[in-house]
């Protein structure tokens, strides 16, 4: 909330009186020095008017500042010493200095979250450890007939491409076919083009 400064001085003069009246012409010398020349009445008008507002006050049916006519003003609502000391506490040093480097405790919802999330971890990396553990070594006798130089197996592992003396040919690792390729006749070192999705085409070599 922005008060302009006169207004808050005003404040401060009233609570040092409350319940009493203090004239306009107090106000006047703790507002201005005796040599500045101001409208005074309509400047502390004014002052009031903006006090008035910061607190949602009313001249007509004040709370807090009572307008005594042609005299000065009054502090109306309750001040109590226990309310001033409930707003400014006297804290020791040490203990302030405690207060304000001490880390505020996480919401019970974040730390139980935190802990689900630590669980998936552990699950799901377990899972992961289990499924290699269980994979079985496979291990495989190929009879490919022609004499084969250069084999190479697709990433997914699912193809073998080789050399033979009439060109490549390529099979499937679960089954027997041979698949001679066309227009591979002297080619050598073949291997599998990898595409943008990450998996293997059709296969390459070097002539």
């Amino acid at each position: 909330m922005r008060v302009p400064d006169q207004a808050v001085r005003i404040l401060e003069m009233l609570l040092k009186q409350p319940g009493e009246l203090v004239t306009r012409e107090e106000l006047r010398d703790h507002l201005w020095a005796a040599d500045e020349f101001v409208d005074f009445e309509r400047s502390l008008n004014a002052a009031v008017a903006k006090l008035r507002l910061a607190l949602n006050d009313s001249a007509d049916q004040p709370l807090y500042v009572e307008t005594v006519a042609r005299k000065g003003y009054r502090f109306i609502a309750p001040v109590t010493e226990e309310a001033a000391k409930a707003r400014t506490p006297s804290v020791p040093v040490a203990q302030a200095e405690s207060a304000v480097t001490k880390p505020r405790p996480l919401p019970k919802w974040v730390i139980a979250a935190l802990a689900i999330t630590g669980v998936a971890v552990v699950l799901l990396a377990w899972r992961m450890t289990r499924a290699a553990e269980d994979r079985p070594l496979v291990q495989l006798e190929l009879d490919i007939g022609d004499p084969v130089s250069q084999p190479a197996i697709s990433s997914d592992g699912t193809h073998l491409v080789f050399s033979t003396k009439t060109g490549l040919g390529i099979r499937r690792l679960d089954e027997t076919i041979i698949t001679h390729l066309a227009g591979t006749e002297g080619a050598s070192f073949p291997f599998f083009l990898p595409t943008d999705a990450g998996w293997d085409t059709l296969p390459a070599a070097n002539s």
